[in-house]
């Protein structure tokens, strides 16, 4: 389907329009993205993560250890994502795609990438011939760095993964507006985002309802909006649990939110900040160190059954996350994989460049075993 713009002084003004079938070998007109209209709020159809096939089991490690942050193991990630990417995972394309225009951090000692621009081009191209909105979401981030370039704007991926719902292409739109200071013309691109999953949507909309909030109604709207950016995963949500809970208490006179509450969402809210160690039962059950290393990846689609918003009571809780993950992130916070693993998986030798020493394992604190 074709869009319907109407030319303006900088690029294109478009509204009402439907997502149209992406052909790498075109080039698209840009898309005055200051002045469009908000299109219909489609449905979100997140990039599938998870396939029963042989690559799946490389895609989910590479995944891992770049969510978990492992530098040491950043040579293997590529690896497998790679074997992945190219047997035609979807989710793997992705991973590769961002992986390859990484920029080096020199923050810290070691830091192992490699860069494949072309690569990470023709990766989201074969994603947004198959319609997937995160890819021209990606495309429009990485082509806005400048890091990929292609005769298609940027603003033209924007409009096409907001056409398809994605929800950090709306509110990249209304974050725009927001600091043009237009927040009338942010609002409904913000609730669109929100409404698809946009924890920095369900964040800015939580605190815009805590400012105005008047009436029990004004506030259910706002602990329901910080607590959805936290199943999202949005750390600042569950530092602003107590703050929202204060605020309620000077108006109304009573807590909101139980010591109880407040209590085990710092507990969770450990497990999204990578300088910090929480327990994981599992792994104690299993005779295994037990100290996890936090991770901003984190999701809680089923935050309810370890943290429920009141009315509905406090389930009892031994410190397992898993039961808030989806099924798949479950599975994989429970691995633990080791350099000579994954070297095994890939018939690699354990021998670092230019030292003696072979790694043997590594705890969730870093500490290792090593042997000449």
């Amino acid at each position: 389907m074709n869009i319907i713009c109407k030319a303006g002084l900088i690029g294109l003004f478009c509204s009402g329009v439907n997502a149209e079938t992406f052909d790498p070998g075109k080039t698209y007109p840009a898309v005055k993205l200051a002045e469009v209209s908000p299109p219909a709020c489609a449905a979100y159809q997140p990039m599938p993560q998870s396939f029963s096939s042989a690559a799946d089991r490389n895609y989910q490690i590479a995944a891992k250890i770049w969510h978990d942050e492992e530098d040491g193991l950043y040579p293997q990630m590529y690896h497998l994502g790679e074997q992945a990417a190219r047997a035609g995972h979807p989710g793997a394309m992705y991973l590769m795609a961002q992986l390859y225009t990484r920029g080096e951090n020199k923050s810290v000692f070691y830091s192992y990438a490699e860069s494949d621009p072309k690569k990470a081009e023709q990766y989201l191209n074969a994603l947004m011939t198959q319609g997937y909105s995160d890819a021209f979401y990606l495309m429009a981030m990485i082509r806005n760095s400048g890091k990929i370039k292609t005769k298609t704007p940027a603003s033209y991926n924007f409009w096409q993964a907001m056409l398809k719902g994605q929800p950090d292409a709306w509110f990249y739109i209304a974050n725009l507006h927001i600091n043009w200071k237009q927040n009338d013309k942010a609002r409904d691109f913000l609730y669109c985002a929100a409404k698809n999953g946009s924890g920095e949507a369900q964040l800015k909309l939580a605190l815009a309802y805590n400012l105005t909030a008047t009436t029990q109604a004004d506030w259910d709207k706002a602990f329901n909006y910080l607590w959805q950016a936290a199943k999202s995963g949005q750390r600042k949500a569950y530092t602003e649990l107590p703050k929202f809970n204060r605020d309620y208490k000077q108006q109304q006179g009573r807590d909101y939110l139980s010591p109880a509450f407040l209590k085990r969402a710092g507990q969770i809210a450990d497990s999204l900040y990578s300088a910090r160690f929480h327990d994981d039962p599992y792994r104690k059950s299993q005779g295994r160190d037990p100290s996890t290393r936090g991770t901003p990846a984190n999701r809680y689609p089923a935050l309810e059954n370890i943290l429920p918003l009141p009315p509905a009571r406090l389930p009892a809780w031994n410190g397992d996350l898993t039961p808030a993950m989806s099924p798949q992130d479950a599975y994989n916070y429970r691995q633990d994989y080791t350099l000579t693993q994954l070297n095994a998986m890939l018939g690699r030798k354990n021998e670092i460049p230019g030292k003696r020493f072979i790694i043997v394992n590594c705890d969730a604190r870093g500490i290792c075993n090593d042997r000449e």
